[in-house]
């Protein structure tokens, strides 16, 4: 197989994971991949680029966070992300785990639910 980034050939047995993992992580014996590798924290970083100002769930105004929708942290793509208030964020994943979800999707809107 060739590096999709720096061309650099390297040779598995595993060719599924191991090209997942390269085109995601880079090859772990090839130096130019290996600076560009993210760690989940530059990923999140990423993701704040694109904060809304109010909770799309709630309306709340502080305590904003990234969602993704997908639960893909290295996907920060705008359709992916939705801002969320820390309290509806935190809810929306404790709802998505008791129901079994297999990801959280994307919180509905909230306001006026209950004469709020």
């Amino acid at each position: 197989m060739k590096c999709s980034r720096c061309g650099k050939d390297f040779k598995t047995s595993r060719r599924g994971t191991a090209a997942f993992l390269h085109e995601h992580f880079g090859h772990p014996l090839c130096d130019k991949c290996r600076a560009k590798r993210l760690t989940k924290y530059k990923y999140m970083q990423e993701a704040r680029k694109h904060i809304g100002d109010v909770c799309e769930a709630c309306g709340q105004t502080t305590n904003l966070t990234v969602h993704h929708v997908d639960q893909m942290t290295n996907n920060n793509s705008t359709v992916n992300i939705q801002t969320l208030c820390l309290p509806c964020h935190y809810f929306w994943h404790q709802l998505a785990k008791r129901r079994r979800w297999p990801t959280a999707g994307r919180m509905p809107n909230i306001e006026g639910i209950h004469g709020h």
